[in-house]
């Protein structure tokens, strides 16, 4: 049952993260403030999975500040909320 859910979760953290995913509810030269919904990852992780960060990075593109320094903070993949 583990192993299953394991691998479950690890299928879905794999699949692109649709853009009609990302709502972005608040952004400025210094923060961007998003509606994360649930079933998507926060941050990519150290296997680089699709995630809403890189969502919001792909499509505002920073200048000056690469991915790794964007996020101030992740909620859980099965939470959603404010990030």
């Amino acid at each position: 049952d583990n192993l299953l859910q394991k691998i479950r979760v690890e299928q879905q953290a794999s699949q692109a993260v649709p853009l009609d995913a990302l709502e972005i509810l608040y952004a400025d030269a210094s923060i961007c403030v998003v509606n994360k919904p649930s079933g998507i990852l926060s941050v990519p992780g150290s296997r680089r999975n699709p995630s809403l960060a890189t969502l919001v990075y792909e499509t505002l593109r920073p200048p000056g500040i690469d991915l790794d320094q964007m996020v101030v903070h992740r909620l859980d993949m099965a939470t959603s909320g404010i990030i």
